[in-house]
């Protein structure tokens, strides 16, 4: 059986820009089993690591912001000033949860009848499946993985069929900041393996933008698996 891929195509002239191959079914299972494994050891990690690794993605976004909307451009016709626009934004957002952590985490108490001592607490719980779309490949892909690895839970990201190039530059900004596989997992998948993956004791909860159609599919599922979306 030949293998599955995702293409890569310039809208502005149809050039292949490249071809990324999918995973199989083995290899998803892969995936999702050093996902529950990198979530065992990164839910533990002191938050002043966490804020390291934060601060060094903004930092990395910034350097390498030209390189980034390059492949924007390329891949899904953003114009160049635009990417840009996105990548600041992109590491302002990472640097804002990297620089509030501590005192978005600390507990909040609560005053509740009859209680010696309420509060509210933010415990990481799992690994939080983002379903993202092509027209902002790295903003939408920040906005959901910031918080949760802020919060000690880890990112599985399906991110949209067109745009394979982005996926993986994002993914080595990820990793190069100490965020290695199995704490930020990019998942080069068709839409048919997402209700499985969602399904997967490990996932706590998904986070989707895309058409109503698509959002109105993933809640039917992640409501029927009791998680939030």
């Amino acid at each position: 059986m030949s293998r599955q891929t995702l293409t890569a195509v310039n809208p502005a002239n149809d050039q292949v820009l490249g071809e990324h191959d999918m995973l199989d079914d083995a290899q998803l299972a892969e995936k999702l089993d050093q996902a529950r494994a990198g979530y065992a050891e990164f839910r533990h990690l002191p938050l002043a690591d966490r804020r390291q690794r934060l601060t060094t993605l903004a930092d990395l976004i910034d350097q390498h912001q030209r390189e980034m909307a390059e492949i924007i451009a390329h891949e899904m016709g953003k114009p160049f000033h635009q990417g840009i626009a996105e990548t600041q934004i992109s590491s302002a957002i990472v640097r804002f949860y990297a620089d509030n952590l501590e005192s978005l985490l600390k507990p909040q108490p609560r005053q509740v009848e009859g209680a010696q001592k309420a509060e509210i607490v933010h415990d990481p719980m799992g690994a939080v499946l983002g379903v993202m779309p092509w027209n902002y490949p790295l903003y939408q892909v920040v906005r959901f993985a910031a918080p949760n690895l802020a919060g000690g839970n880890v990112c599985l990201l399906k991110h949209a069929s067109n745009v394979p190039g982005c996926a993986k530059y994002i993914t080595k900004l990820f990793h190069d900041a100490g965020f290695k596989e199995g704490t930020f997992t990019w998942l080069p998948i068709g839409s048919d393996k997402v209700e499985g993956i969602v399904h997967d004791p490990l996932v706590c909860g998904v986070t989707l933008t895309g058409s109503e159609e698509a959002g109105r599919a993933v809640a039917k599922i992640a409501g029927d698996a009791i998680k939030p979306s």
